[in-house]
């Protein structure tokens, strides 16, 4: 799901963020040693090493490096020790460098730890070896074209539709809606489903059968009824809901600011990409930046490249509300025309900006 940072820019120029307060003690850190029956446990023994598997059958790696890989999965599974890793400065981390100073293993080390580990060695096989390509692009290709019937389902109708003959317009859904569907989006993260992106999707999909949009005649042409807003919530399963203060800590009169962090590629990051869509269209926010990773992680995390191949993607496609979706989120120029037909407001801009967020993420600006 993505994380909103939300600038108010209006006198004063304050900054607000809907956040808990944590607990005065935090629980110990979880582990793979918690038990058999642990979901740290799985993660680990099970899905880690199902993820380096699924890496080395995504591409063609040459056979040395390959067996690197079949290596690294094989030490997962069987509870090696952690080793140091090239890159000092990740050594250095107080967890880490408490890790290898304790002789920790795949499995006693904390689960956190031990997974953002992994995909540092995965990149650094790779680089060593001279792959400098995503290691995660076939999974993540996957995981966006298996998204095809939930774009037309679940996320085009929320866009509203144009009057049909005989028929009457649809509203376009308002914020909340686009926000709930970001949430539900997370579900097919491909981390949790090894790799497997179909699987991830289905999976995201079978949750939400049982509030499924209906009445949609021909999402392709954005044709359908209107969505109620319970159906869209439902579909997320919420544990706990701050929808209401998002949307109050949010500006109303277009002159904010708004950061997007995203997540995963794929599903998540089409919810994502509606939802800065609606945000500018409906008057939140002035400019609206979306933050990717800059390095190939945790298998789906988006990084900018994958944003641009989701709006070609979105370009490429013969629905028009995937094409206006793609207009509005990838247009080059503020109020571009194309045949003498205004495109759908706001014409957004997006710039690559040179800087980079502390957390190894890129910045990409779309404006009004």
């Amino acid at each position: 799901l993505a994380a909103l940072v939300i600038s108010l820019l209006a006198s004063g120029a304050a900054s607000a963020m809907v956040q808990r307060r944590p607990p005065a003690e935090l629980p110990p850190f979880l582990r793979a040693s918690d038990g058999a029956a642990t979901f740290t446990f799985d993660t680990v023994s099970r899905r880690l090493p199902a993820i380096v598997r699924s890496t080395i059958a995504s591409n063609r790696y040459a056979a040395p490096l390959a067996a690197e890989l079949e290596a690294l999965a094989s030490n997962i599974a069987a509870d090696a020790l952690l080793v140091p890793l090239a890159d000092a400065a990740w050594n250095a981390h107080p967890q880490m460098a408490e890790a290898l100073a304790a002789r920790e293993s795949w499995h006693s080390a904390s689960w956190w730890l031990v997974e953002n580990y992994l995909y540092k060695r995965i990149l650094q096989s790779t680089a060593k070896h001279g792959e400098t390509a995503d290691p995660f692009r076939r999974q993540k290709t996957e995981a966006l074209e298996a998204s095809e019937r939930a774009l037309l389902t679940s996320i085009l109708p929320l866009f509203g539709t144009a009057a049909a003959a005989g028929g009457k317009r649809h509203a376009h859904a308002p914020l909340g809606h686009f926000l709930y569907r970001s949430l539900w989006g997370n579900r097919a993260d491909l981390s949790i489903s090894a790799g497997d992106g179909k699987s991830a999707v289905s999976g995201a999909e079978a949750m939400e059968e049982r509030s499924r949009l209906v009445g949609v005649a021909d999402a392709t042409r954005g044709e359908g009824a209107p969505v109620p807003l319970e159906a869209v919530r439902d579909g997320s399963k919420l544990l706990c809901d701050d929808m209401a203060q998002v949307i109050a800590a949010l500006p109303t009169d277009s002159r904010g600011a708004v950061l997007l962090l995203l997540d995963n590629a794929g599903l998540e990051l089409l919810t994502d990409l509606a939802l800065a869509a609606a945000m500018l269209s409906l008057g939140h926010c002035a400019t609206l930046e979306l933050v990717a990773k800059d390095t190939p992680t945790f298998v789906s995390d988006a990084t900018p490249a994958d944003v641009d191949s989701t709006i070609d993607w979105l370009r490429a496609h013969q629905g028009e509300g995937a094409r206006t979706l793609a207009q509005q989120v990838g247009a080059v120029a503020v109020g571009d025309s194309q045949g003498g037909r205004e495109l759908p407001p706001p014409a957004l801009r997006r710039a690559l900006a040179a800087r980079k967020h502390p957390r190894q993420h890129t910045r990409r600006q779309l404006a009004g």
